[in-house]
């Protein structure tokens, strides 16, 4: 009777805290405006479920997410709504999983409370209501960590088969899943401790997860070759500044209020003094003892990892083969053609040097194939030799030292190691947002609950939480003012009332057009420098001309010579620090006219 008055105390709380989750991020869901990177991912996942993964090979992002959301919208529709509440989804099973996990690491008290935090974090709620794959991304997080922590500490088999699954997913969902897979392989790596227990299945674990990422392999290097630019965002000391306030709930205030100061220290305080009772009071966990059951050897395994690799290698050779023909340059030439409205209307460089890459990704990933083979046929001499490795490290060390998990380096390996690895990344790729940082979440808040939890007295816990509550209420006081996007809806509206048949819409940077083709409008085109003269000539009606970004240069003048302006309005523009940044932080769109029946107008 006494364990089911327990259960009910601690699953009306996690109810509440669940609906007012949803609470939060439903309303006002429709309230802003398609961004660019939504109407781009809505833009695919609306298409054919075959177009949808040709797509995805031109984007930047592995195709898991456009192909649940492609689903998602067959059975909800493509409204703003509909398109968001995907990630809504995601974002209310992300609160109870990241309970779960502090439940699991430390105690319901710790669970109860990072639930609650996430559910008041401004930043998870802008979050929820983007149809990206962010909150995809964070829900895959904080089940891979919980997974990860389970077979460290149980040993279980089913731990094994459920850690491999939730990576591989998360894998095939967002790239920045690597960070948190390469950082928990250089734990076990150099943890003597895991290694002694776990390291001949954890290899075959990791192998699997390799083989189940053999079909994309190819396409994800083709996409790192040829889709990196010039890195925008560096992992600087403002780049931590703006992670630590976006994490914290006085992020919508301004900087110029007292409060937002009052939070940084608020909450810079509970982080150390969380960090301080991680590792005073939970520096070490239990662990799994050696395993005596592996699925190393068994007969399924051994099937798997010696004939799928050689099986893929011979596909990817074929493949390779394959797009070396001319036929294949036809067949890409078609599906870019296929749809215009996403693509130009011509193929382009950078889809010519993509392709002209496929032959040598293909290859390479038939090399990674055989790799993995070997890998698996040479397990013994690899697991003896870091075994061995493992001993003279742990030389010296206590019993419980050699036994335990370390709770510091666990949540060090979990957050700090997959920030690291984001900077390092984005020397490559533009991928350091701060959007992507959402994989440190979990680990974050659960430090920041179990400071606040540790306190005994019950008033003093009342006063840490006080200021907590009190800033994430004025936050969202103040949210929509923090959380503004550019109004492409307002300035598409305008358009389609007043635009004739024979008017061109003008854009001043090629992502503009994205957010237009959602919202109806299809005789979009994009200005370039070098032939900008020529396409203006060519028009015979009106021109309605949108200015969205700083560019260094801009077609205005160039219009302002050879039309009359009519009109020009002006609307909210963005102040997402992901986002490029508009002009005098507005979206201007300017009505042009060769013909002198609407100065007349104008004039009257």
């Amino acid at each position: 009777m006494q364990t089911e008055k327990s259960r009910l105390k601690i699953s009306l709380p996690l109810f509440a805290i669940l609906l007012l989750a949803a609470a939060l991020r439903l309303y006002h869901l429709d309230y802003k405006s398609i961004s660019i990177d939504e109407a781009i991912g809505g833009l695919y996942a609306m298409e054919p479920l075959h177009r949808v993964l040709i797509l995805t090979v031109n984007d930047v992002h592995p195709p898991l997410f456009y192909l649940v959301h492609h689903f998602w919208i067959g059975l909800f529709g493509s409204g703003e709504q509909a398109l968001r509440s995907i990630s809504i989804f995601f974002a209310i099973l992300a609160i109870y999983a990241l309970y779960r996990l502090g439940s699991r690491i430390f105690n319901r008290k710790v669970g109860l409370l990072a639930a609650f935090l996430l559910t008041i974090s401004p930043w998870h709620i802008w979050i929820s209501q983007n149809a990206r794959s962010n909150s995809m991304l964070l829900l895959l997080v904080i089940t891979v960590i919980y997974a990860f922590y389970r077979l460290l500490t149980s040993g279980e088999k089913r731990w094994y088969f459920l850690y491999v699954f939730f990576t591989s997913i998360s894998l095939y969902t967002h790239y920045f899943s690597f960070m948190i897979w390469i950082s928990q392989n250089l734990y076990v790596l150099f943890s003597p401790s895991a290694r002694n227990r776990i390291l001949k299945n954890w290899l075959t674990a990791q192998l699997f997860i390799g083989v189940g990422y053999f079909f994309w392999t190819p396409l994800m290097i083709s996409q790192f070759l040829t889709k990196s630019r010039p890195m925008y965002k560096v992992l600087s000391p403002g780049f931590m500044r703006d992670l630590f306030d976006i994490l914290n709930p006085y992020i919508a205030l301004s900087p110029q209020d007292v409060l937002f100061w009052v939070g940084r220290l608020v909450f810079l305080g509970l982080l150390v003094a969380g960090c301080w009772v991680l590792l005073k009071r939970y520096n070490r966990a239990h662990m799994a003892p050696p395993q005596t059951v592996t699925f190393a050897d068994s007969i399924t395994t051994r099937k798997i990892l010696t004939r799928l690799p050689i099986l893929f290698m011979i596909l990817m050779i074929l493949g390779g083969t394959f797009f070396i023909l001319p036929q294949a340059f036809e067949l890409l030439e078609q599906q870019i053609n296929t749809n215009p409205v996403i693509y130009a209307s011509r193929i382009k460089p950078y889809h010519l040097q993509q392709f002209q890459l496929l032959p040598v990704t293909f290859y390479l990933s038939a090399l990674f194939a055989l790799a993995i083979y070997f890998l698996y046929l040479m397990r013994e001499r690899i697991v003896t030799g870091l075994q061995k490795m493992s001993e003279r490290l742990s030389r010296g060390r206590s019993e419980t030292e050699k036994s335990g998990l370390s709770m510091g380096a666990f949540f060090l390996i979990n957050s700090i190691v997959p920030l690291l690895l984001g900077g390092l990344v984005s020397l490559k790729s533009p991928y350091l947002l701060l959007r992507n940082m959402v994989i440190i979440i979990p680990v974050y808040y659960l430090v920041l609950s179990l400071a606040i939890t540790s306190v005994r007295r019950l008033w003093a816990r009342s006063a840490l939480l006080a200021p907590v509550v009190l800033l994430a209420a004025l936050s969202f006081i103040h949210f929509e003012e923090w959380n503004t996007k550019n109004d492409w809806r307002s300035a598409a509206s305008v358009v389609r009332q007043s635009m004739r048949p024979g008017d061109t819409i003008l854009l001043d940077h090629l992502f503009g057009k994205k957010p237009f083709y959602y919202y109806g409008l299809e005789t979009v085109k994009p200005l370039k420098r070098y032939d900008a003269r020529q396409s203006i000539e060519q028009i015979d009606g009106d021109v309605w001309f949108l200015i969205s970004y700083r560019n260094k240069w801009s077609a205005r003048r160039l219009l302002d010579c050879q039309y009359n302006r009519v009109a020009e309005w002006t609307f909210p523009g963005t102040n997402n620090k992901d986002d490029m940044r508009p002009v005098d932080n507005k979206i201007h769109l300017i009505h042009y006219s060769k013909s002198p029946f609407h100065l007349a107008l104008q004039s009257e």
